[in-house]
Formats: C-alpha cells, structure tokens, sequence
C-alpha cells in the first residue's frame, strides 16, 4: 500500500468500512475526466438517495423523465436506498467504481472524507455556466460556507437552517396566566414562571431542560462537541467552556431547578424535547417551557404538530450559522460520472423549478396528492404508493409543495429564508473539524463529559462539588491537547481562508 493511501486513510474521520478504505482510493484515483458538452444526449443520470422504494416509483420516475427529456434532453434512474443500508451500500458502490451520476451527501454523510480521496467531482467550474438559475437566487453562503479549499464538490439543499439557543413557551399557558414573555432577557427571568406552574398546574412539568442544554448556553459555538467552543465575545479563540464562570452558573441553576421539582428528570426521557415530542406526541405537550441549545426557524412550528399546542420562541442567543447548517443535505456528482454537465442541470433544477421538485417529493398530482385549497402552497397526501423523505432532501425546499404534518403553517419557509438571510454566520464557517489527528484524547475527554452528563442527569449534583471533579477528569483525559488541536486547526483553516480570498 503506498504512502498517498497511507495518508488517504489517517484522514478518515469516525472510521470508514474497511472495504471502502482499502480499495476506494485508487477507483478515484483512475476517475477518468467527464465528458464535456451533451453532444451523446439524451443520457440517463443514475440518482442515489435514502428512502424507500414506493410501488408507484416507476411511474413517478416516468413523469419525472418526460418532463426533463423536454426541459433538459436527459432522463433519471432513480435509486432510493433504505436508511439502513445507504451509508455501506454507497461505499461498496464507491470502491466498485461505480459511476453515480448524482448521489446524496452530507456533513454527517462522509461529504469530507469523500471529498479529501477524490471520489467527489469538483463542480466549481461547472455551476456558472450549468447551474445559472440556481445561482440568480441561492444565497452565496451555501456555496462559499461549504466550499473545501476553495472548491465545490456538492451543492446544499437550501435548508434556511440556523441554530439558535433559548426557550419555547407554551403559549396557551402563557396567556392564561399574563406572563411577559418579552421581558425574558437571560434564563434566570424564567424562574418566577416555573414557580407559579408548579404551585397552580400539578399535570404540567415546568421546564424540560437536559444538563446538555443548560451547558450550550455558557458557549456561542461548540467545535464537534465539547470541550472546546468559541465563546461569547471572543473571536476566533477556543476556550474550554467548562472552566468557564457561565458553566459554573448555568449548571448551578440547573441543580436548584431539579431540587425544586421545576425539573424533573425522570420526565426527560429523550436526549431532546422535540425528539420526545416526536414519539410521544401530545402528552408531551405537558410541558410549560422547554431549554433548548439547538433550536431552528421551524422548531417552534413542528412542536405544534407534535403536540396540538403553539408555542413562543424566547431568544437567549441569536440565530448562528454553522458548518452543520448549511451542510445537512447535499447532492454531489461522482469523479466517475460521465456526465457531470448533464448532473448539474438537473442540479439547477432542483433549485428552480417546482414542478420538478413537487414531482420528485410528492409524486404525480391527483394520484399521490392534492392541493389543499384553503392553504396555499400545501398539499394532502393521497395513500402511500409513493414516498420520500420529504422536501428538505433536494434543491430549494421553499419552492416545493408542503403537507400539515411539515408545519401548520403554509409561510413558515418563507420566514426561515429570512431568518437565514439575516443570521449572523460563525467565523469557522467551512472548517470540518478532523477529530482523528487527535484520536486518543477526544475519545477520552467525550467519555469524561458524557459520563459527568449522564451522572446529573441522573441524580444532579451541586456543580461547586462535581465541576472540579469533572475537570480533573478532563484533565487526566488530555483536555488541553483537545483544546489546541481544535486551535490548531481553526488557525490553519483562518490562514488558508484568507489567502484564498486574497487571490
């Protein structure tokens, strides 16, 4: 094996399959270039996504291809994998050499590690003359937020995600008894409201608040988890949060909180509120408030459809773009595809054209679904012949039909355009931590935390006893050689930055 696949290989964060790191190195390394022009048109594009295969999927798949035969000259094989299977059945297909015209990719989908051994195809030089329409109205952040050294090896769906931390208020309580919810400026204005809940509403949990959130708000930004985190105010600078006055603060409130019976822990039984919602439907809308340290423009929205209760956003940190953000859903094109102009099209496509994206989401008009008429731009499904994951998977999901089981409301993604548009961005936008240089000591130091996190939730401990502890533990973990290799990186990635914009 020769020192290049040495290499290819330390690179691999979070442990590839063996078969895909002995022999997908080299399938890459004999890509052969894309044919230029579409002078062999009409041409069948393969397209690899999760989901499952629909009885209805070769007739959508038939409509979906007169229409492109007449807008492009180009037709798609569809290829819906299960969930299960996408991640090795992708990487078998890889080291086979495979050549996937389009395929599905992700920040937690292998996107930089496939990138960095070369199966991905750069489309930088191909989105300005294939991708015009796309480029008229997508937001330059997708592009340049998850662009690798300067160059483009997939194009994001437009999520509009951002994150942001703080509270959800149910509403309907929050009426009835006047809080001034607008008059919350920090968490610790919550707790005159959790008092009266508790003493008036013996069927309501006050707060669902998991140690894990309570720990978010003492940092602006965590780099691959924690410790190590940009904080409030301080730049590119990577601190270790936990040492910090604001975890020391934040968990203390915790604490009281749960002694209090404002929380109470064995309620939580889910790593997050919108997840326990999600799977336990309205009974957990029997909740007043919940903390939250990752919170989008929609979470509110989706809370209503789990639980039947609107609820009120309380801002404590602003909207922030991340690396996670924008690199949730991606399509890339692979080194192999002979047709990577074609595969750029339908890119464009996707991006543009909501006929295209309503057939590929929804399915065929009056077969697979109506339009609701009393709310624009949403949809009733007809039956389950045909299915996907939904609209966040392709293109731009603000141009696409949506059901009530999305959200209720029909504008939300219009607003979350507009969320994202104003969000402030992280200053280490496009930096893909590699938490394997330094293997050891982050494997240690994330055993550490989850076992202290895991412990409070469990039986919480006043943190003027149990911080030191943790932090002698972290120590003896090898938290300062995770703090400056996190450093280490974000500095080297500040300097390649700026000189890629300087040229």
């Amino acid at each position: 094996m020769n020192a290049s696949h040495h290499a290819y290989e330390r690179r691999i964060a979070g442990g590839l399959a063996c078969l895909l790191l002995a022999v997908s190195a080299p399938a890459a390394a004999h890509a052969a270039p894309a044919a230029t022009g579409t002078a062999q048109a009409p041409v069948t594009l393969s397209m690899f996504y999760p989901g499952t295969s629909s009885p209805d999927e070769a007739a959508v798949e038939d409509a979906i291809n007169v229409y492109l035969r007449q807008k492009l000259g180009v037709a798609l094989d569809l290829h819906p994998i299960e969930w299960s299977q996408y991640d090795m059945k992708t990487k078998v297909m890889i080291a086979a050499g495979e050549p996937m015209d389009l395929f599905f990719t992700a920040g937690w989908q292998n996107f930089k590690q496939y990138a960095d051994i070369g199966v991905l195809r750069d489309l930088t030089p191909l989105l300005g003359r294939y991708a015009p329409d796309m480029l008229k109205t997508m937001n330059p952040l997708y592009l340049s937020g998850t662009a690798i050294d300067g160059h483009n090896y997939a194009v994001p769906t437009q999520m509009n995600n951002i994150v942001w931390k703080g509270l959800l208020i149910n509403k309907q309580l929050a009426e009835k008894y006047r809080f001034d919810v607008a008059g919350i400026k920090k968490l610790a204005d919550l707790e005159p409201m959790l008092r009266v809940i508790k003493d008036n509403e013996k069927q309501i949990t006050p707060l669902f608040g998991k140690v894990a959130d309570f720990e978010a708000l003492a940092s602006y930004q965590q780099l691959a988890g924690g410790p190590g985190a940009l904080m409030p105010g301080g730049g590119t600078k990577i601190a270790n949060e936990f040492a910090s006055p604001a975890m020391s603060t934040l968990l203390g409130q915790y604490y009281r909180w749960t002694t209090k019976g404002f929380i109470v822990p064995a309620k939580q039984t889910y790593d997050s509120f919108q997840t326990q919602a999600l799977f336990t439907g309205k009974a957990a809308g029997q909740t007043f408030a919940v903390l939250t340290g990752t919170a989008s423009y929609d979470t509110a929205a989706q809370l209503q459809t789990a639980t039947g209760q609107a609820w009120l956003e309380v801002r404590l940190q602003a909207p922030l773009v991340t690396n996670e953000n924008l690199t949730t859903s991606m399509l890339s094109v692979s080194s192999l595809s002979k047709h990577a102009e074609d595969a750029v099209r339908v890119i464009n496509l996707l991006h543009a054209n909501k006929k295209l994206l309503d057939l590929l989401d929804w399915g065929i008009e009056g077969t697979h679904y109506r339009v609701d008429g009393d709310s624009p731009g949403m949809i009733a499904r007809i039956g389950d012949a045909y299915s996907t994951s939904g609209p966040w998977m392709f293109g731009n999901p603000v141009l696409a039909y949506h059901t009530k089981n999305d959200a209720l409301d029909p504008n939300i993604w219009a607003r979350g355009k507009k969320i994202f548009d104003k969000a402030a961005v992280s200053p280490l936008v496009g930096l893909y931590y590699d938490a394997a240089a330094n293997a050891e000591a982050n494997m240690a130091v994330s055993n550490a935390l989850s076992s202290f996190n895991t412990s409070m939730e469990q039986a919480p401990q006043d943190p003027a006893k149990a911080l030191p502890k943790l932090q002698a533990k972290l120590k003896q973990a090898g938290v300062a050689s995770v703090i400056a290799d996190k450093q280490r990186q974000a500095d080297a990635y500040l300097a390649k930055r700026h000189t890629l914009a300087a040229r």
